[in-house]
């Protein structure tokens, strides 16, 4: 290998390898040019254009850049692409495991909602929504009533049905009867204050809840019957044929 500080004109074009600091330029197609401004050495080579210099390798100090292919990384220690990949996937699952373990929020919480009236987003207590649900106007339930034993028939000497219920101010709004078999039946429903137990008074009297040769019924009462206190429900059987398990459901509204 010819050994040259300064090439200059055709003498530059007609060696095969050149070992300077200075670009050589344009000296033909396959030329070798050692460049000595890198450390160590770099060898390139001419291309067949004659337009530009290749780079061939990088003795002793190791190629250095991006790996490609089945490499990644950069030189001088790339890794294979298939174990940055798989060790990036257990990354993100050991930092999901420690965010489990240890959550991190952003933002400042809100307050706990404080009033009934209160619709925004804010985070509600369990006792809040206690008081909201046993307190709120227009919430609609039920009062299930059950007679007879499914086994049979029911028969007006059928044990009374009595219950306490504790709801607030609410309006009985109306009722839904079904039964085991097509039958008939009039059961009679009467309340009671805790105060004037157990005397009776019945609340609905021209609309009992009535089968007649039927399964189920239902009616919407023309005037709701206000409750507004604690109070005790009765059920018993006017009448009844065939049936043996009867279900009376009383719809009631928060007021």
């Amino acid at each position: 290998m010819a050994l040259h500080r300064a090439l200059v004109g055709t003498e530059a074009v007609h060696q095969s390898s050149f070992y300077q600091s200075s670009d050589p330029g344009a000296v033909g197609a396959g030329k070798d040019w050692w460049d000595t401004t890198a450390s160590p050495p770099t060898l390139k080579r001419r291309d067949a254009a004659n337009t530009a210099w290749l780079t061939v390798s990088t003795p002793a100090g190791g190629a250095t850049g991006a790996a490609g292919g089945v490499l990644a990384g950069t030189y001088p220690n790339p890794s294979f692409a298939a174990d940055m990949a798989t060790q990036a996937e257990l990354d993100a699952v050991a930092a999901a495991k420690a965010n489990l373990a240890s959550p991190t929020f952003t933002g400042t919480p809100t307050a706990p909602t404080a009033a009934g009236g209160t619709n925004t987003t804010q985070i509600a207590t369990t006792a809040f929504v206690q008081a909201a649900v046993s307190g709120a106007t227009g919430v609609l339930f039920s009062i299930p009533i059950q007679l007879g034993n499914g086994v049979d028939v029911i028969l007006t000497t059928e044990p009374e049905n009595v219950f306490w219920l504790d709801q607030g101010n609410y309006n009985i709004t109306g009722w839904t009867i079904s039964s085991d078999a097509t039958g008939s039946i009039v059961v009679r429903i009467d309340r009671a204050t805790y105060a004037d137990f157990p005397t009776w008074t019945e609340i609905m009297a021209s609309d009992r809840p009535t089968l007649s040769s039927a399964r189920k019924n239902q009616l919407t009462l023309g005037a709701a019957i206000s409750t507004t206190t604690k109070s005790a429900f009765r059920a018993t059987v006017v009448s009844a044929a065939t049936v043996k398990a009867v279900s009376v459901t009383l719809a009631a509204v928060r007021v």
